[in-house]
């Protein structure tokens, strides 16, 4: 059986609402003056049947932070994603020019010695620029194809991007 009612908060309700007073204002009066929260919400609903006690305004507020969280987040991630460059996209985004490598340890001695200056110079930088000083055509050929490519996969801070280098 339905509990009835207080017919004394109805009469409230009715009166003051025709009045002009907002439901919400009258609704927080009757809970400061001692009524229960379950007698208030009963009476309201007698006079206004689709009364819901519970706002849905925070649960849409909430929706909405959280399509912002989301919408920014997948900003900031393609951003990132962009600043990766030409490694995630497969493409190449070279600087263009002609470099020239300092080798001030390699100008004397003989022929083969500066030759083999020039390719461990080559190999301890990754650069083939000491590559192209070399005399020796087989060894230039080498060390061109060797260090051509090369990328140091360990100077990548994404472990995931690490791997894919290293499979490379």
């Amino acid at each position: 059986m339905k509990k009835q009612p207080n017919m004394v908060l109805v009469d409230y309700i009715k009166t003051t609402t025709g009045q002009g007073f907002h439901l919400e204002r009258v609704r927080k009066a009757l809970l400061d003056v001692g009524h229960k929260r379950r007698d208030v919400h009963h009476a309201i609903r007698s006079v206004f049947p689709d009364y819901n006690a519970l706002p849905k305004l925070p649960a849409y507020t909430a929706m909405a932070a959280l399509l912002i969280i989301a919408l920014v987040s997948g900003v900031l991630m393609v951003r990132f994603i962009n600043s990766q460059g030409s490694f995630l996209s497969g493409g190449s985004s070279a600087i263009t020019g002609q470099a020239v490598a300092e080798t001030p340890g390699c100008s004397t001695g003989t022929s083969e010695e500066k030759d083999w200056c020039h390719y461990q110079l080559a190999k301890a930088h990754a650069d083939i620029g000491p590559c192209r000083e070399i005399s020796n055509y087989e060894l230039r050929d080498f060390c061109l194809d060797a260090f051509q490519g090369y990328v140091d996969c360990t100077l990548i801070a994404d472990p995931i991007l690490e791997q894919q280098c290293m499979a490379r």
